[in-house]
């Protein structure tokens, strides 16, 4: 089973729940057809490995930086 399938699978037990990790237009509702809509125009979607990298910093200069 590849990663879409396990994708699709994973939405179609979602529709009709009020999951909120599936509630892709924040509705706040059930999982419908408006969220499904935007599950398939995203599907199969990757990153290719295009990944910025980050920069390990201390607590104290994250605080120095928005003082």
């Amino acid at each position: 089973m590849s990663l879409i399938d396990t994708d699709d699978a994973i939405f179609a037990l979602k529709l009709g729940l009020a999951d909120p990790t599936a509630d892709f237009d924040c509705s706040g509702g059930p999982v419908d057809e408006a969220d499904e809509a935007i599950f398939f125009s995203h599907h199969s979607h990757a990153c290719l490995g295009f990944v910025d990298p980050v920069q390990r910093n201390t607590w104290g200069s994250l605080k120095l930086h928005y003082r």
